[in-house]
């Protein structure tokens, strides 16, 4: 459990290269990220299905690459990299899974609701 949240030893030569012009860069895609999702909550509120969301998801993703690739960049320095994938993918399972169980699963049981199975989830 220790091992899981040591940090990458590749990370701090990294962090050290980084510049004011990477800090804009970062908040402006923040910005970018904070418009996008208040533009699906709207959509998800005016038409009640949620498929906005996930298209502004892959549309996020192709931005951070797009940025990537103009910056000539390397796909590590977003923090993409099969080093520690395994690693990587158990930390965000098990806190995605938390949220959900926070957020969905309790809710639902104390509010006395039932449970609407696959075909209610959209």
């Amino acid at each position: 459990m220790k091992q899981l949240f040591v940090l990458d030893p590749d990370y701090k030569p990294m962090a050290e290269k980084y510049e004011k012009k990477d800090a804009l860069w970062a908040v402006g895609i923040y910005l970018v990220v904070i418009l996008l999702y208040l533009s699906a909550g709207y959509l998800t509120m005016m038409t009640g299905s949620n498929i906005s969301a996930i298209i502004i998801n892959y549309l996020l993703l192709a931005l951070v690459l797009i940025v990537v690739c103009m910056r000539d960049q390397k796909l590590n320095t977003v923090g993409l990299t099969f080093k520690h994938f395994k690693r990587s993918l158990m930390v965000g399972t098990t806190i995605g899974l938390a949220i959900s169980v926070c957020v969905n699963i309790i809710p639902t049981i104390l509010s006395g609701g039932q449970w609407l199975g696959s075909g209610g989830l959209l």
